[in-house]
């Protein structure tokens, strides 16, 4: 080989280490890069303004010691009620139990005058459906949300005030299946939950793969999480891939506010298999729900 050939060939190296080190650089400034997404909503059966903080798929990670800057943003805000949408904790066979980083948060946001509300995701169903796997954890889980003051919406529907009630809707393990989804059996959400037309109704919903069937089925407004906003964000392009390794996810994360179909996919707050965020900071997401003038 030519001289100039291997040093064409060393330059050529260079540039793809360069270009992996950029890369891993700016997603682990990403990864640690707390931010907030704003998204008013205003709707007819609304009595009154009621601001919501929804958080989705921590999976241990931290803002902050003991997750203080996490929590304090989502004070700052003064919610009147927050909402917690499932994998706020990691269960995967390769990853330690490390319920933590979560704790840690709970413990934080005590004295937040609102209540709290818990919806399942995929690690919690993991959890509870794979005891042997994960022995004792999703009964821990749901000790720790009880110990502090966290309801956990099992398939329930609570009202919080202003016409408003808000879900938490148990999605089944073939639904969440990679590569192959089934579609969501027609009458799922209505066999689940109990959604009174007359009232607004806001359903934590996982995964946002099924955003036509629960619009259908009496939600007025969805809140999802599940994608990580897509891992990487290509300009024009748009949300890459979920770690379900679905390409182009629709409803990856940001809001879609269509008449009255509405939802909001949160990028969510952490990751675990796919430590990976380009383009897509964590988040919290602020909704405040308005009276239609």
């Amino acid at each position: 080989m030519k001289s100039n050939e291997i040093l064409m060939c060393m330059a050529g190296l260079l540039c793809v280490a360069g270009a992996i080190y950029a890369f891993k650089k700016r997603s682990d400034y990403e990864r640690g890069a707390l931010s907030t997404r704003f998204v008013k909503i205003a709707d007819r059966r609304i009595g009154k303004k009621f601001r919501l903080v929804f958080l989705s798929d921590l999976h241990g990670n931290t803002f902050g010691e003991g997750n203080s800057l996490l929590a304090q943003c989502v004070k700052d805000t003064f919610p009147d009620a927050v909402l917690m949408g499932g994998d706020m904790v990691t269960a995967k066979e390769y990853i330690p139990k490390n319920f933590e980083p979560f704790e840690k948060l709970l413990e934080n946001l005590q004295g937040i005058k609102c209540p709290v509300y818990y919806a399942e995701g995929n690690h919690e169903l993991r959890m509870r459906e794979n005891v042997e796997i994960y022995p004792g954890w999703y009964d821990e889980l749901r000790q720790l949300l009880e110990a502090h003051g966290v309801r956990y919406l099992d398939d329930e529907t609570v009202d919080v005030g202003a016409n408003i009630s808000v879900s938490g809707l148990k999605i089944e393990p073939e639904y969440y299946a990679k590569l192959r989804l089934k579609p969501m059996d027609k009458g799922y959400v209505r066999e689940h939950l109990h959604l009174n037309d007359d009232t607004y109704n806001v359903v934590m919903a996982h995964t946002p793969q099924y955003m036509k069937t629960y619009w259908s089925e009496g939600a007025n407004l969805v809140l999802s999480g599940h994608f990580h906003g897509g891992t990487v964000v290509l300009p024009l392009i748009g949300p890459l891939m979920s770690p379900q390794l679905i390409m182009h996810p629709k409803y990856a994360n940001g809001a879609s506010l269509r008449g009255e179909r509405k939802s909001v996919t949160s990028a969510g707050l952490g990751t675990h298999s796919i430590n990976i965020r380009i383009n897509n900071k964590p988040e919290i997401v602020v909704i405040d729900l308005m009276p239609e003038e």
